[in-house]
């Protein structure tokens, strides 16, 4: 039985040196996988930061950086780039200057304030030299702010007896901005102020979104003989301070 054992040994020597491969790991109970490199991806890929009224700002959206390879990648970078990146504003960044294990992740939070109106369209980039590139493209629309506009700016009741009323004259007002106005409020000011009486109102308390409009309507029922007049206003925030200047002859 030992010699047996013996020939068996200098037979497995022979066979080394004659250049036969070693045994396999697995076949000594042993495990061997090879790790798949570095592979960055984002998510969401796209998004739209809607309409933003200029001199505003969006909330902050946050965009996920994994690591989808095995391996580690190397050092990650991060920038804002395209023909709008300065409408758009890295808020908050875990990402840069990191390496990532395979299938750890990042975070990194982009917010839109458009100077001006129209599209607006950007990237945010995602770089490693272990990683690759991911990209994120970024939209959004600067809105004009509300503006309240009033038609006609001014209306002549001609003359009218005292005690009577004349007709009454209709004022649209509109909102010629992009974005919502203020609740919109309402009045008659001036010396003759009592002489002119808002007898139908559709904007007081209302909020016009753009281009909408509402009706007033204003009747002249003089207190007194002579030239008299007022005005009538209307105001929100935003949408500003808007008036139609108002007279009529009491007889």
């Amino acid at each position: 039985m030992t010699r047996a054992l013996g020939v068996l040994a200098v037979t497995m020597g022979l066979a080394a040196c004659a250049g036969e491969p070693p045994p396999e790991a697995d076949d000594l109970g042993e495990t061997t996988q090879a790790l798949g490199p570095a592979a960055l991806a984002i998510s969401p890929t796209l998004h739209d930061f809607g309409g933003i009224v200029v001199g505003g700002s969006s909330g902050a959206n946050v965009f996920t950086v994994v690591n989808t390879g095995s391996a580690r990648s190397s050092t990650i970078s991060v920038a804002l780039t395209g023909t709008d990146v300065s409408q758009f504003s890295i808020v908050g960044d875990n990402c840069s200057g990191v390496r990532l294990n395979g299938g750890a992740s990042c975070t990194i939070s982009v917010s839109f304030a458009p100077t001006s109106t129209g599209a607006k369209t950007a990237a945010l980039s995602v770089s490693a030299t272990q990683g690759g590139n991911a990209v994120a493209s970024l939209t959004g629309t600067g809105l004009a702010p509300a503006n309240l506009a009033i038609a006609p700016v001014s209306a002549d009741f001609g003359s009218v007896t005292v005690g009577g009323s004349s007709a009454a004259q209709s004022f649209a007002v509109t909102n010629t901005g992009g974005a919502t106005s203020g609740v919109i409020a309402t009045a008659v000011t001036g010396t003759d102020a009592a002489d002119f009486v808002i007898t139908s109102n559709g904007c007081s308390g209302v909020a016009l979104g753009p281009s909408g409009s509402c009706l007033i309507e204003v009747r002249f029922q003089p207190s007194n003989t002579g030239a008299r007049s007022a005005a009538l206003s209307a105001s929100a925030t935003p949408g500003g301070l808007v008036a139609a200047a108002l007279q009529g002859v009491g007889l």
